[in-house]
């Protein structure tokens, strides 16, 4: 195991006790990594994808583990290493056995190789990856600059309108390799220059984020958070990527209404944008910024979800290898790929991740020590929600609250994508979050969780309805809190209508 995967993973903590045989079982996510003859899946070669692939399945969860297949289409392009993946020749109308697409909850696409030269994608490869993403299985995409990964993903339904991959494609013509008009995110090094060994330093490229309001018990009554790709753990936003000299270009389609390609109406959009800082010294490049990073959140429309990304340099060992151990942008970046992860699994996979985690937060500091069901759930709630998100992101967790609320509620407290603050400012169920969560751990706190440990886990139908039972707990509690609320605030109301009136006299 290299350096960068060991600093800093484990968390010896929650590791002693994803080992306890009360524990139940991670729930395993199997993702197929999938590349078009060029790229490595080791941990040495410059394009490969080793590092990442550690980093997967060294973190310590103990509601998730992820379990990587390698597979190459072709034997990889003239002069480019002998293949690492555990599947050659691959297709996904005909894999072959033991990689079968319903064995896997996410398939990860890297397009390496020019249109032309890489085995593109015949029309029942696009059929069956479309009845993946159908079945509700997730899917990552990227390419490069020019039509870099055009052959492997330029065709797959919804993923070619979210990208550009070729000229004339359906979501425009990608940028270029050379020319003042490419993609070049790079930053100066440490002798102020551009060089081409600047994708390898320590320097990352600062991203700009997509933003998202959600409620606030603070005025003007909202609070702002990326997309969940974005938000780091311990509330930490994601705004660095490895840079590069010429990166392609993540789009949304302009209307997705009625158009068939996109179940329910539901749109992709870009979640995050990059800069390009113009310079006419040297190597010239005109400024602008572009998408980065793009998702569709299938969830909303019962089919699989999807992230794509300008470059898989962002995700190649040769951009990563320069980054401090212990560096900040190096932990971003980490939380970012482990989001795609997490973020892409099926909905089902997401709702087995709640229970697990949720059924061990008894045992993690500090709900360890508080450990007494009749603690009120506000506390509880709010204890739980830190605990969680030192491991994950606070998205998640709300996200995973939310989709576990019965469907008529869910809209009431998913957050509003209008940037602009609502007229008036309105508070919303800003407590709804801690309340049910809080609710929740009360009821894995009752099952003997959190008190002596029981010896064997609870069966999965047994966490689920006490998951259940905790959702009605903490939402019974939000009712009294509002109306509890409501009742304070009129009669605060009422004595400053009595102190207008009272100074209007004097």
């Amino acid at each position: 195991m290299s350096d960068f995967t060991r600093n800093e993973l484990f968390d010896r903590e929650v590791e002693s006790f994803r080992l306890q045989p009360f524990f139940p079982r991670p729930r395993r996510v199997k993702i197929l990594m999938v590349t078009d003859g060029a790229g490595s899946f080791d941990s040495t070669a410059d394009f490969g994808l080793g590092v990442v692939i550690e980093l997967l399945k060294l973190d310590p969860w103990w509601w998730v583990s992820f379990e990587i297949a390698t597979a190459h289409r072709g034997a990889g392009a003239p002069g480019t290493a002998p293949s690492t993946a555990q599947y050659q020749s691959f297709r996904f109308d005909a894999p072959p056995a033991g990689a079968k697409l319903a064995d896997f909850q996410e398939i990860w696409l890297f397009g390496v190789l020019p249109d032309g030269v890489a085995p593109a994608l015949g029309p029942d490869e696009w059929t069956a990856l479309g009845e993946f993403m159908d079945e509700g299985g997730g899917l990552f995409a990227t390419g490069d600059h020019d039509s870099l990964g055009a052959g492997l993903c330029s065709e797959v339904p919804r993923v070619r309108r979210m990208r550009c991959w070729k000229r004339g494609g359906p979501a425009g013509t990608p940028p270029p390799q050379f020319g003042t008009d490419r993609h070049d995110t790079l930053r100066a090094g440490a002798d102020g220059r551009f060089d081409f060994d600047d994708q390898s330093d320590a320097v990352a490229q600062v991203i700009q984020p997509r933003f998202y309001r959600s409620w606030s018990p603070y005025p003007p009554g909202y609070s702002r958070h990326p997309h969940p790709l974005l938000c780091g753990r311990s509330g930490l936003t994601i705004d660095v990527l490895p840079d590069h000299m010429h990166e392609g270009e993540v789009v949304a389609p302009p209307s997705v209404a009625g158009d068939g390609e996109f179940p329910g109406g539901v749109a992709p959009e870009i979640i995050a944008w990059a800069t390009v800082i113009g310079r006419s010294e040297g190597d010239a490049v005109d400024g602008r910024t572009f998408g980065v990073l793009g998702a569709y959140d299938g969830h909303l429309a019962s089919v699989g979800r999807i992230a794509v990304d300008s470059t898989w340099h962002h995700w190649f060992n040769v951009n990563l290898v320069g980054f401090p151990a212990d560096s900040s942008e190096l932990e971003k970046i980490r939380n970012y790929f482990w989001n795609v992860a997490h973020w892409l699994a099926p909905a089902s996979s997401q709702q087995a991740m709640f229970e697990n985690a949720v059924y061990g937060l008894p045992h993690i500091g500090p709900l360890r020590e508080v450990f007494r069901p009749d603690t009120p759930i506000a506390q509880l709630g709010a204890i739980g929600l830190d605990a969680l998100g030192r491991r994950a992101s606070g998205c998640a967790i709300r996200s995973w609250i939310v989709e576990r609320l019965p469907i008529e509620l869910q809209p009431w407290f998913r957050f509003p994508v209008d940037p602009d603050p609502p007229d008036p400012p309105i508070r919303g169920p800003y407590m709804g979050a801690e309340l049910v969560l809080g609710g929740i751990v009360q009821q894995m706190l009752k099952l003997g969780c959190g008190l002596n440990p029981p010896g064997a886990a609870h069966e999965r139908k047994v966490i689920a309805r006490a998951v259940d039972r905790g959702v009605a707990v903490g939402l019974k509690a939000l009712i009294q809190f509002e109306h509890d609320s409501a009742r304070y605030m009129d009669r605060f109301l009422k004595a400053c209508q009595q102190q207008i009136a009272r100074i209007a006299i004097e």
